[in-house]
């Protein structure tokens, strides 16, 4: 069970096309995400994002966008994710902040899906536009 990622399965068609995945923390925002539009969301079952996940993913996506809840948790988690990102070379990495809302779940019950997809949208692009 903990090595497994939820959404992986059912959005890998998409993470494949477009080489990218989004790392949330909850089942909930992978769900909430694929409701929207944004079919490219997994997260880890039982336990924090480890480098066996990343390993995973790193068949099918060069480009990691990653979104933890705002929070205590998730800051730790995304400090923990960046030491372990920080000795891998061949991959596009950003950190999706979500600014008033915990979770790309709640954000997209406060401001719309259309807003989150911009924003996944946007900093996707922007990932391409500096790595050229």
């Amino acid at each position: 069970k903990s090595l497994n990622l939820y959404g992986l399965y059912q959005n890998l068609e998409y993470i494949v096309k477009h080489k990218t995945v989004l790392v949330v923390e909850g089942n909930t925002d992978v769900i909430s995400c694929r409701r929207v539009g944004i079919p490219i969301g997994v997260c880890a079952f039982g336990t924090s994002f480890m480098e066996e996940h990343l390993k995973v993913l790193m068949l099918y996506a060069d480009t990691f966008l990653f979104c933890q809840d705002d929070d205590d948790a998730g800051k730790k988690s995304t400090e923990k994710i960046q030491k372990l990102l920080s000795s891998y070379k061949d991959i596009k990495v950003w950190y999706l902040k979500l600014s008033g809302a915990k979770d790309p779940d709640d954000f997209i019950k406060l401001y719309g899906g259309d807003s989150l997809k911009k924003g996944v949208i946007d900093l996707r692009n922007s990932l391409f536009e500096s790595s050229v």
